[in-house]
């Protein structure tokens, strides 16, 4: 009689485990954000240490402007003045390393921690 399962067989389902687990707490466990960065071009614009009540922020440069959301929980954009909008539907960015980027203005926004 053979068998169905054997020893060996939880190796991979092991690798595979271990390789989700490590994946979400990579994706889903990153530092927690304090200030926002703001690019136009290659030239840093603004640091802004994100609030403790939500505010407004405007970004104006030669092709039109970018509001920006801040509040304690993030970034995100609001209003632009571009043909395509995709920085709008970038949604709240949150975590240290996150980016909205929008292309047509050059203008983009990173997250980070105190230096």
């Amino acid at each position: 009689m053979r068998r169905i399962f054997r020893p060996l067989d939880i190796l991979p389902i092991a690798l595979i485990l271990a390789l989700a687990l490590s994946l979400w707490l990579l994706l889903f466990h990153g530092e927690r954000a304090s200030t926002v960065r703001i690019y136009v071009g290659n030239t840093l614009k603004e640091e802004l240490v994100l609030p403790d009540e939500p505010t407004e922020y405007t970004v104006t440069v030669a092709g039109g402007s970018l509001s920006l959301a801040l509040s304690p929980d993030g970034a995100w954009v609001t209003r632009v003045d571009c043909p395509d909008r995709l920085c709008e539907r970038t949604g709240r960015i949150s975590r240290a390393g996150e980016a909205i980027v929008c292309v047509p203005l050059g203008v983009c926004i990173t997250l980070g921690e105190n230096d």
